[in-house]
């Protein structure tokens, strides 16, 4: 798809059409090249015109993300003990740059080059297209743990100087509720997120609380 019309598409419809009004429509069979010159005049025409494009950039770059990778990644997940051990497997199958990792509790991403074709046709293209990438991974993350997470961009080689591009994926651990039965060793009442599992037979129970993925949650339930 024509990725400068898709980021119009995707703006609120009064700032696009006091964009389009300075810069005109982009041709639906544009050229990689046009689109690139279309997209970071756009982008510096709202960054002059003080219009906000974080999250229109980021829902663009979801939509770069294919059903099947999610699908991959959510298979990938759901036989990990835990998250050091997804992330190995996403490395493996290609998904997400291969440099995927822990740091200081949050997930690193990196990318050793840059993948999209459009900064590379330009000079200076605005840095807040590398949101695009950040929304990449938000939305990966987001589908493959069932909640919201939080991206950040520590640096982008769009950004000028910088050799790699880095992410910062945190808020994915999910706080968990669990009730534990102490009156019956063979039988336990839990619950997790919205989930609820009842097998528990007595009135005795002591309340716990883990901050672990839920695929090890679920691994461990019995």
């Amino acid at each position: 798809m024509n990725k400068a019309k898709r980021i119009v598409d995707n703006m609120d419809s009064e700032n696009a059409f006091a964009v389009c009004s300075e810069i005109g429509i982009i041709d639906e069979n544009a050229t990689p090249l046009k689109q690139a010159r279309y997209i970071n005049e756009l982008l510096n025409t709202t960054e002059s015109m003080k219009i906000y494009m974080t999250d229109t950039m980021r829902k663009c770059g979801g939509c770069c993300l294919s059903t099947n990778a999610i699908k991959i990644a959510k298979k990938l997940y759901a036989k990990s003990n835990d998250i050091a051990e997804f992330l190995n497997l996403l490395n493996e199958a290609d998904i997400g740059g291969r440099n995927l990792h822990i740091f200081d509790g949050k997930i690193i991403a990196v990318y050793k080059k840059c993948y999209c074709n459009i900064p590379k046709k330009v000079e200076n293209m605005n840095k807040k297209y590398c949101e695009c990438s950040a929304g990449w991974y938000m939305r990966l993350f987001s589908e493959v743990f069932e909640k919201s997470v939080t991206v950040t961009i520590v640096d982008t080689i769009v950004n000028g100087g910088a050799s790699e591009c880095v992410f910062e994926i945190a808020d994915y651990l999910i706080m968990r509720i669990i009730w534990q039965c102490t009156g019956s060793i063979d039988s336990i009442t839990w619950s997790a997120d919205t989930m609820t599992f009842i097998g528990c037979r007595c009135q005795t129970s002591r309340l716990m609380y883990a901050d672990t993925p839920i695929a090890a949650i679920w691994q461990n339930r019995e």
